[in-house]
């Protein structure tokens, strides 16, 4: 019996050892690879190298590329609800909740790999479902809550349609780097000074 045949039969009998350093070297050094060289192009050695494991120690803790994917995309996923908008300022809260959902995490690496699960959806689309419901749903999600939130307490026009407005809102910066090919943690900013006046119900 090979060492990773051994590491797999390990984790069925034992469960995954929890070591949460190694599995965040692992996580974050898969997303480095995707966002690189694509799904079809990334392999586990790959990982295993950038992350500084072997694939023995991946295998005890994922079955396959697919499942160590999945769990990697969650990472750069943002929590599902919005910022509690009580007590702040009605357009200081939706800045707030806009770069929540582009932490530096997401800048760095989300838009590289955003583009390779698109080119690789012909082949995987599984995984771009995947990494609808794992990352743009919750961060659309956060934008869509704050934005009752603050409809709710009369600070946004009532008939604002929200999930369109958060369309807006996280298509910017797709937009923004495709135009600029970089991404200024400034954009939210600017997206809602540009965008308040048309939303506010202040006159």
């Amino acid at each position: 019996m090979t060492s990773e045949q051994t590491a797999r039969s390990g984790a069925a009998s034992r469960g995954r050892p929890r070591d949460p350093a190694v599995e965040s070297a692992i996580l974050r050094a898969t997303l480095e690879r995707l966002a690189a060289d694509g799904y079809a192009r990334t392999s586990l050695g790959d990982i295993a190298k950038a992350a500084g494991v072997t694939r023995p120690t991946i295998y005890l803790r994922w079955a396959n590329l697919h499942e160590l994917v999945v769990d990697a995309l969650g990472l750069i996923a943002p929590g599902a609800a919005g910022a509690d908008v009580d007590g702040l300022d009605p357009q200081d809260a939706l800045k707030a909740a806009l770069r929540a959902v582009m932490p530096a995490e997401v800048r760095e690496r989300g838009l590289g790999l955003m583009g390779h699960i698109l080119a690789d959806a012909g082949r995987h689309p599984d995984l771009l479902e995947i990494f609808r419901e794992r990352t743009i749903a919750p961060q659309l999600n956060i934008l869509i809550d704050t934005m009752r939130q603050l409809q709710d307490h009369g600070s946004v026009k009532a008939d604002v349609d929200v999930e369109v407005l958060a369309d807006l809102c996280l298509g910017s910066y797709l937009a923004t780097f495709l135009r600029t090919g970089e991404l200024d943690p400034a954009e939210a900013d600017r997206v809602i000074d540009t965008l308040w006046p048309l939303i506010s119900t202040d006159d």
